[in-house]
Parts: C-alpha cells; sequence; structure tokens
C-alpha cells in the first residue's frame, strides 16, 4: 500500500469562472509543506484543498 497527496490552489475569478493555479500530486507533507509556503502569497483569494490518497496494490 503507497499514499501520496494531492494539492489543489483554485480561485473563482471576477468573472465567475474557476481558475486552477495548482494541482499536484506530493510523496509527503513536508513537500505539502515546502509547495503551500512557495505559493500562498501568489493567491492570497484562493482555496487550497489538501487530499490523501492511498494505493492499494
Amino acid at each position: 500500500m503507497g499514499m501520496y497527496y494531492n494539492v489543489i490552489c483554485e480561485e473563482i475569478e471576477i468573472t465567475g469562472g474557476k481558475v486552477i493555479h495548482i494541482d499536484k500530486n506530493l510523496g509527503n507533507m513536508n513537500d505539502v509543506h515546502k509547495l503551500v509556503c512557495e505559493n500562498i502569497s501568489k493567491y492570497p483569494n484562493a482555496k487550497w484543498e489538501l487530499y490523501s490518497m492511498i494505493i492499494n496494490n
């Protein structure tokens, strides 16, 4: 069994359309933390989502 994390950063544009800035799979929480810290100031109005994904072999 393996595990990874899916991180999504999305925002609603002023015209009403959804823009996905980041949709990335990462292997551990340290990488998730680094990605968010590097990008959170770029997208101050965005919503961040984190999903843990388990792969059953």
